[in-house]
């Protein structure tokens, strides 16, 4: 059975999606993926999807008079195969609409209680119920699950494999959007000196000029690498070669326990129950009181519980 699935974004969200695309993939179904160009290397690490079909709304909408070519392409893209079933699993207007354009059977998705923008289960055939209180990759399992009608078993494999060869190497993603998820410079730093006195080596990546400023400020002076900026997927192989990979809440520390690599999430506001990094070998360390209340001392000792530092 052929399935479209729109999953766009965000970086987290198509992580979250891969364990659901696994499980559809292990029953028996071909998976098309439609996901937002940024995104799509991700998509494109689960050998089971048998098309990446790249999106740019992102791009489109700030100019879609210029875009009108790219964006017919795309809807011709979309109804050059039949599909038996358009699976939305972002929950959003926008991506109800693209469903529309496809040719398929049947339209499925969350239903009016269930949808992050309700009205984008007015597109839908069938409306599924998922609670709103399970942690996204569960919501996606549960509802892949019961449109395509399978059991999933309770076991959870984003399906990625990569070669682990791990350098005694500790990877730091210090990058985010929002100031409260942020820790403090100052906190990477002292981390970075105790890393260092325990001989690792500490790689500091970024992904935009803010995250550039912050990453040097990082590493000056303290014998941690800046790298270079990467795509998703040659950053994905810096991080399957780490012992471990400390960051706070964003896709990239998602991608790593995705990957299977020992992953240590920094958590302040964010409910670790509903978002929270999840994988065989991850933690979460959160502070109610807020990212600062956070310290070194205290990532260091949950990295050492974590068991993964080797000589």
């Amino acid at each position: 059975m052929r399935v479209l699935l729109i999953k766009t974004s965000s970086l987290g969200d198509v992580v979250h999606a891969l364990p659901a695309v696994n499980d559809a993939v292990g029953a028996g179904f071909e998976i098309d993926w439609v996901v937002e160009e940024a995104f799509s290397e991700v998509a494109e690490l689960h050998p089971g999807v048998s098309k990446v079909i790249p999106i740019a709304w992102r791009r489109w909408r700030t100019s879609l008079f210029s875009s009108l070519k790219e964006i017919k392409e795309f809807k011709r893209e979309l109804s050059r195969k039949h599909y038996d079933i358009c699976l939305d699993s972002q929950g959003l207007v926008k991506s109800s609409v693209w469903g529309l354009v496809s040719d398929s059977d049947s339209r499925v998705g969350f239903d009016y209680g269930s949808a992050r923008e309700p009205l984008a289960s007015l597109l839908y055939h069938r409306k599924i119920q998922i609670p709103k209180d399970l942690h996204a990759i569960d919501r996606q399992r549960e509802l892949f699950s019961q449109a395509l009608n399978y059991r999933f078993r309770d076991e959870l494999d984003p399906g990625i494999k990569m070669p682990t060869q791990a350098k005694r190497q500790i990877f730091f993603l210090h990058g985010t959007t929002w100031e409260s998820k942020r820790w403090p410079l100052d906190h990477w730093r002292a981390l970075v000196e105790k890393a260092k006195s325990e001989g690792l080596d500490v790689l500091v990546s970024w992904g935009n000029e803010f995250e550039q400023l912050d990453a040097k400020k990082i590493v000056v002076g303290s014998g941690a690498t800046l790298l270079p900026k990467m795509a998703l997927k040659q950053l994905a192989v810096r991080l399957s070669e780490s012992q471990i990979v400390v960051g706070v809440d964003t896709g990239l520390v998602h991608l790593s326990a995705a990957i299977g690599v020992p992953t240590l999430g920094l958590y302040g506001p964010t409910s670790i129950e509903l978002t929270g990094c999840r994988g065989p070998r991850t933690e979460n360390l959160k502070s109610a009181s807020g990212m600062e209340a956070i310290s070194p001392e205290m990532v260091w000792s949950s990295i050492q519980k974590l068991g993964v530092l080797t000589s």
